[in-house]
């Protein structure tokens, strides 16, 4: 049999790490019960709808995802390619063409 023999300080810095982890959960806690309730939440439940077909007085729910035409769209190639252009090229372009007289 082996015993494993702490120090006073030891065990002490232990409990001490111990309630400092407790006590940073507990600080966070809050916001992440908020991040999921209002908004991790919703945004799953946006998902989920937007590939299902709702009734709600008959209570059924079915998926529409493989009855969908998004992809067989001449249109959605060319605005997936309008919103690429846009979020990686031209806002950055733009904030770094209003920030570069700040900076220099």
């Amino acid at each position: 049999m082996q015993f494993t023999v702490f120090a006073r300080g030891e065990k002490r810095k232990r409990s001490l790490l111990w309630a400092e982890r407790r006590d940073a959960f507990l600080f966070i806690l809050p916001w992440f019960i908020g991040f999921i309730v209002f908004t991790a939440g919703p945004m799953l439940a946006s998902l989920y709808m937007s590939f299902t077909r709702w009734e709600i007085v008959l209570r059924r729910c079915g998926w529409v995802w493989a009855n969908t035409k998004l992809f067989q769209d001449d249109r959605f190639y060319l605005r997936a390619l309008n919103t690429a252009y846009y979020v990686f090229l031209g806002v950055p372009l733009h904030l770094s063409w209003r920030c570069w007289p700040r900076c220099a």
